[in-house]
């Protein structure tokens, strides 16, 4: 009997260390596209660590970067429509109740919000799940980050997401 129990015991172990194994953390640098500009003129950088648990939940982590938003180039009149937040987030968990039509394969991270600007900016950000559906195998992701600045005025932004370790 106290054989079974320390089998018992060991094979417990073991399976909470290969279950916890599968916790995953990796780094990550996003920076816009050039085809980002889709309504507007961007440029951003993000910086920020994805911790993936065994039950897949995803969380970001120390979120720093910022973004630049510009809609001069649409504007009718000559008045300069610029908007600029800054990022320095310490941790979002996904929406486990996201169900996307567009962004399929992705994660959407509610109030992803800028926490320094000088008009507002606030939105959510949805990240591409890493797994066998993703389009790239080099290791990049990519993220889009759909929000509102000041009082009437949002898009998409678009990202591609590097492994920090690759750069």
């Amino acid at each position: 009997m106290n054989k079974l129990i320390s089998l018992a015991a060991i094979l417990s172990f073991l399976l909470s260390i290969n279950t916890y194994s599968k916790d995953k953390k990796e780094e990550y640098q996003c920076l816009t596209t050039e085809s980002s500009f889709r309504q507007v003129k961007s440029e951003g950088k993000l910086d920020f660590v994805v911790h993936t648990t065994k039950s897949g939940i995803r969380t970001i982590n120390d979120v720093n970067g910022v973004i630049r938003a510009d809609w001069s180039e649409l504007s009718a009149t000559p008045s300069f429509h610029d908007y600029k937040g800054w990022f320095n987030i310490d941790s979002i968990v996904e929406n486990i109740n996201y169900n996307p039509r567009k962004y399929k394969n992705f994660s959407q991270f509610k109030d992803f919000d800028a926490t320094s600007s000088k008009r507002g900016m606030w939105g959510y950000l949805v990240l591409e799940k890493d797994n066998e559906m993703r389009l790239s195998d080099d290791g990049t992701l990519k993220a889009h980050y759909i929000f509102q600045a000041g009082d009437h005025i949002g898009g998409t932004i678009d990202f591609v997401c590097h492994p920090d370790n690759r750069w």
